[in-house]
């Protein structure tokens, strides 16, 4: 079990001090994501040898809080070689062009890794992003994979959009 716990408040005050601003770094062809409505993230990822949700692909269920200011994501990605891999939430930021918070779950090469083994595997995760203020209506989770001959690409590629109501509301994308 790896746990990460993220604080982009301490990575927005870092690009403030350096002039980004609260700024991520670029993504999506030159669109910058925000850093300042994020108040923290957990992520927390475990290998596993059945699928959590009904096949072996990736998959993802969202639930939007409102009362609490949280976004809570489950999923699953599938990961071939985890003698050298290490699933990590990436990126999180709001896309402000679309009002979208985007989280990028990206199974990467272990820095230093070498003679890795292929197996495959499915890796669950479950991540929880606070806001400040407004929750968001609209969610982008990308699952990104290093592995692959083109150097790497985006294994799923969903934006759930809730109602923006009051109550809990939660959204999944199945195999």
């Amino acid at each position: 079990m790896k746990r990460r716990t993220v604080c982009t408040t301490v990575v927005g005050s870092m690009c403030l001090l350096s002039g980004c601003g609260g700024v991520l770094a670029e993504f999506d062809g030159g669109r910058s994501l925000r850093t300042d409505r994020i108040e923290g993230t957990e992520f927390e990822a475990n290998t596993h040898t059945e699928p959590l949700f009904e096949c072996w692909k990736d998959a993802i269920t969202v639930t939007r809080i409102p009362a609490n200011g949280r976004i809570e994501v489950s999923g699953q990605i599938e990961s071939g070689g985890r003698s050298c891999m290490e699933t990590v939430l990436e990126t999180v930021g709001m896309d402000e062009e679309s009002d979208t918070l985007v989280l990028i779950v990206a199974d990467e090469q272990k820095q230093g890794a070498r003679g890795c083994t292929m197996e495959e595997a499915l890796v669950g995760y479950d991540a929880t992003v606070r806001m400040k203020g407004d929750t968001p209506t609209r969610i982008r989770i990308r699952h990104w994979s290093e592995l692959g001959t083109d150097g790497g690409h985006y294994q799923l590629d969903e934006t759930l959009v809730f109602d923006g109501g009051p109550n809990r509301e939660t959204k999944s994308v199945s195999c």
